[in-house]
């Protein structure tokens, strides 16, 4: 996936300073509880599963993907089966029919939505990123597991009847810590705020 390449250190780059257990901890907790406070909203029972579920081959077909900058840098993605997006968007109605542009959108606004979650839950520890453009894509194969790595928490989820896999990879700071004790928490906006830019 285009996530996994894009945070790779270049040629003679130093690779980033791999998370202590307790931050990995910290920042697996945050997206775990992130995610399951979003499906629930939308009215879904949330599990988390062990990552070495079986996912049937090609059962995932659409992916949700979005970036972020600042102290800390890195990537967030959703990949899923279309018919567990369309039937999370408001726009399906009562048919459950949700044309592909619609979807593709709607997939955005999902990971745009989780990762907003994660930012509020980051501010709180007194740490801050800004998000980029949130975009979707369609593929074949899309929840294919990576071996571990630093920096990254792979996640599988089930949702209702469908499973959902999360990639979150983060790379922190030169000194390798993304929360610092006694940082004051970053004020934010509330959840469902108008923001005027």
């Amino acid at each position: 996936m285009a996530s996994q390449a894009s945070l790779s250190p270049g040629p003679g780059a130093n690779p980033p300073a791999p998370l202590d257990p307790e931050q990995e901890a910290t920042v697996r907790a945050v997206v775990t509880e992130c995610f399951g406070d979003l499906f629930t909203a939308y009215g879904f029972t949330v599990r988390l599963l062990d990552l070495a579920h079986p996912l049937a081959s090609r059962s995932h077909d659409v992916v949700g993907f979005i970036g972020f900058a600042g102290d800390v840098r890195g990537s967030l993605v959703l990949s899923g089966p279309k018919q567990l997006f369309r039937r999370t968007s408001p726009l399906a109605g009562e048919s459950g029919e949700l044309p592909e542009p619609a979807l593709f959108d709607w997939t955005a606004e999902l990971a745009n939505q989780f990762l907003g979650r994660i930012k509020r839950r980051f501010c709180t520890l007194g740490r801050d990123f800004h998000a980029s453009t949130p975009t979707a894509v369609a593929g074949r194969e899309l929840s294919r597991r990576f071996s571990p790595r630093a920096g990254v928490i792979d996640l599988v989820f089930g949702v209702g009847g469908d499973l959902l896999c999360v990639c979150f990879e983060i790379t922190p700071p030169p000194d390798g810590k993304i929360f610092l004790s006694g940082a004051e928490a970053i004020p934010v906006s509330n959840e469902g705020d108008t923001l005027l830019f």
